[in-house]
């Protein structure tokens, strides 16, 4: 009998000392009816035995290990999903990333309303903060928090593939569902998703550091105590937030004035890397 959801879990290189957790959030989900399938992109032999034990444990998780490809192994996905998947619906979770344990159950109630879902997702800084995010169906995406149907794939005109090198990968694919006549969007305000932003500038974290972030939101996760103030917390914060921009007599895309100097800051450098980014890329011949 095919699984009624088929997840798409990349991952690369060093990424096994995370695994174990993004991994373990999947196996508590409330709907245990899933295909778990962890696409290597160039992984070393760490993370390959680190994926391996994981696959001994829970015969539901399926390895496909790929050479590293010159982006993201954006046309290996669509080999594994074309080839490989079995389920009526398609998520997706980076490895960086954790999902509450009601995050399959909370999508399969947004596909009662369209092809193309998301839930929201809690937004973890590096300085301890917690905000609600803004999942929203005209203009942004968070990769561990959107699914669709499997039927819709197949009827895209390409699918997962190359991206060009000045252009997220994710933002790339999504945009061949925004422009098919089909595109039924609905996107949940329930926060089911534990993001945690890779940082200011790529790559970000180090995997040690990140880790030691993953394994103590494991533990919190499993309390339903903390969960609840949590929750209380965010929606404090959302409220406050709200007040303060009916205070503020001048923002810029949402920012104060003190907030915008580190954000042009952050834009500036990803910039810089982009750039450097699509010289390499020339380099290579593409």
């Amino acid at each position: 009998m095919s699984p009624r959801f088929s997840i798409l879990l990349p991952t690369t290189n060093d990424r096994g000392l995370l695994l174990p957790y993004s991994v373990s959030s999947v196996l508590k989900q409330t709907i245990p009816d899933f295909e778990l399938l962890i696409i290597g992109d160039g992984v070393n032999e760490f993370t390959r035995g680190v994926i391996q034990s994981l696959v001994k444990q829970d015969t539901r998780i399926k390895f496909f290990d790929f050479p590293k490809h010159l982006r993201r192994g954006e046309p290996n996905r669509h080999q594994v999903l074309t080839h490989y998947a079995q389920g009526k619906y398609v998520a997706y979770l980076l490895d960086r990333d954790l999902w509450l344990p009601n995050h399959l159950e909370t999508l399969l109630e947004l596909f009662e309303k369209g092809n193309f879902v998301s839930s929201n997702y809690f937004r973890l800084f590096q300085n301890g903060d917690i905000r609600y995010g803004y999942s929203n169906a005209r203009q942004h995406f968070v990769f561990s928090a959107v699914a669709h149907t499997y039927e819709f794939y197949k009827n895209l005109p390409y699918g997962w593939r190359t991206t060009p090198p000045d252009v997220f990968t994710d933002d790339y694919m999504w945009a061949q569902f925004m422009e098919h006549p089909d595109y039924s969007p609905f996107f949940g305000s329930e926060a089911t998703v534990l993001y945690f932003k890779r940082g200011a500038t790529y790559p970000g974290i180090p995997t040690e550091k990140r880790v030691e972030e993953l394994k103590e939101w494991e533990a919190k996760l499993s309390d339903s105590t903390f969960l609840h103030v949590m929750r209380k917390n965010v929606l404090q914060s959302l409220l406050d937030e709200r007040a303060a921009l009916q205070n503020d007599w001048i923002r810029i895309k949402g920012k104060t004035l003190a907030e915008l100097v580190p954000f042009i800051q952050t834009k500036l450098t990803y910039s810089l890397y982009a750039l450097k980014r699509r010289l390499a890329y020339a380099k290579k011949g593409h």
